[in-house]
């Protein structure tokens, strides 16, 4: 308010003296004056119209100058120009032009400057001298800045900044800068103003999506003629935006299910994010994952995660019971194949043909071996092998083919066979009788025999028979189960 009092005593100081020197210089011939501004901002134009009236008795051919010391080096003023240097005036009339006087920008503030035109009769040696006094505003007087900016505003939405500028100069003012700048935008503008012109300019700008929320500062600066005539400092806020999208995507195949978690955050800052699958004990057993998982309970399994601005975080969860089936399956075709290939070789099988007994026990019992080539090809040197336990000894009744070897040892006595050559489906019996060393009721076990040879590839195969177990003081004889 102070600042504006004195502004306006200095301007009525000033229009009154300017307007008390319109008349320089009276000539009994002419009259001049002019009319214009009284003040002007560092290195500004004021134009002013000038008017000569002919108040002789004659015509008046005149010729107009600007002051020749103003296009001096030292001089303030950058130029003069009159739009109208040549006039012819009829008595009692009248003639108008325009002079144009623009300061230097190195012209101080806060005083005054004068210069003149003349005026020189053509037709004699006459002249007049009219003279012009500028005073010459500062800067920050010249422009009224107001500005509406509203305080916050969400990431990615439209900012609007207006911005009020009003003249305070009774004259034209060209090529004002207005610039308004952040941290996210920058626009600057070249605007006219006319004597005491208000103007209202608006600046729309958006906001960058991911802006960190915080404080960022808005600056807003008025330049004329490169001087700073005005600006401004104003703070606003970038919202805190949270925006997490999911998607989870489940694929479903044979003995094998994958989650696929898809977490995006769009929003303008990191954000703490979750993941929970319920697995039980098994199913984590053929469990397999991108990430280890943060926790586990009897619930399931948890993630944590931070996701940062335009980013996404993606979690894949696999679980497969496919190598389960697969080794099962290798395990039964393993079996089966064995039992193939042991049943194409050199098979065994043990079998008891009678029994002799008394109320007290066992007394005598036949058994018969059954060895029969399913290789398809003739094998050579087979090897069958008998064990009798202690309580047994064999007699010396054999069959078609007696043993080769006959060893006792600890725990009991070992027969041992040798088949020179075994055609291809050739089954050959061989029999033996054995007694007991005591009278035995009950459950008795003989153990399986064995047949021990060599494939075509010269590897050792071993085949075992069927063990018997039979109840002596009873008919009951049976392979155990």
């Amino acid at each position: 308010m102070k600042k504006s009092l004195i502004f306006g005593v200095v301007l009525i100081l000033i229009a009154a003296q300017a307007f008390a020197l319109e008349v320089i210089e009276q000539s009994p011939n002419l009259k001049v004056t002019h009319t214009g501004p009284t003040y002007v901002q560092v290195g500004g134009e004021a134009i002013f119209t000038v008017t000569v009236q002919n108040i002789g008795s004659r015509v008046q051919e005149l010729s107009l100058a600007a002051d020749p010391f103003s296009g001096l080096p030292n001089s303030k003023f950058e130029y003069i120009l009159i739009s109208n240097n040549r006039m012819s005036i009829n008595t009692g009339q009248q003639a108008k032009t325009n002079v144009t006087i623009k300061l230097k920008k190195s012209t101080l503030p806060k005083e005054n400057y004068g210069t003149f035109i003349t005026l020189q009769s053509l037709t004699n040696s006459e002249k007049t001298d009219h003279g012009f006094i500028l005073r010459v505003v500062p800067p920050e007087d010249i422009f009224e800045l107001k500005t509406s900016v509203p305080e916050k505003v969400q990431p990615g939405r439209e900012f609007t900044v207006g911005v009020s500028l009003k003249s305070n100069l009774n004259t034209n003012i060209r090529d004002v800068k207005v610039v308004v700048n952040s941290e996210f935008f920058n626009e600057e503008r070249v605007i006219n103003f006319f004597p005491y012109q208000e103007r209202e300019e608006s600046f729309t700008f958006a906001i960058p999506p991911l802006a960190k929320p915080s404080e960022y500062p808005l600056n807003i600066r008025v330049i004329q003629a490169d001087f700073l005539t005005d600006n401004a400092k104003i703070l606003f806020r970038v919202l805190e935006k949270t925006d997490v999208k999911e998607k989870l995507e489940v694929n479903s195949q044979f003995l094998k299910t994958t989650y696929l978690v898809t977490k995006s955050n769009a929003g303008n800052s990191p954000v703490q994010e979750s993941f929970d699958l319920p697995l039980n004990m098994f199913q984590r057993s053929f469990a397999g994952y991108s990430a280890d998982p943060s926790s586990s309970d009897g619930t399931g399994l948890h993630w944590q995660f931070t996701i940062e601005p335009d980013s996404e975080y993606k979690l894949s969860v696999t679980i497969n019971y496919q190598p389960l089936f697969a080794g099962i399956l290798l395990v039964v075709f393993v079996a089966l194949l064995s039992g193939y290939l042991l049943s194409r070789g050199v098979t065994i099988r043990k079998e008891i043909l009678k029994i002799k007994q008394t109320p007290d026990g066992m007394s005598e019992l036949k058994v018969l071996l059954h060895i029969k080539n399913k290789s398809g090809k003739s094998v050579h040197n087979v090897a069958v092998i008998e064990l009798l336990p202690n309580l047994i000894y064999p007699s010396t009744q054999f069959g078609t083919l007696h043993p080769e070897k006959v060893q006792k040892g600890e725990k009991g006595v070992k027969l041992t066979w040798t088949l020179n050559e075994l055609l291809a489906g050739e089954e050959r019996i061989l029999s033996y009788t054995v007694h007991s060393k005591i009278n035995m009721i009950g459950k008795f076990l003989l153990p399986p025999a064995l047949v021990r040879y060599k494939n075509p590839r010269g590897k050792t195969i071993n085949s075992k028979s069927n063990p018997l177990s039979f109840f002596s003081g009873s008919r009951e004889i049976k392979a155990p189960e």
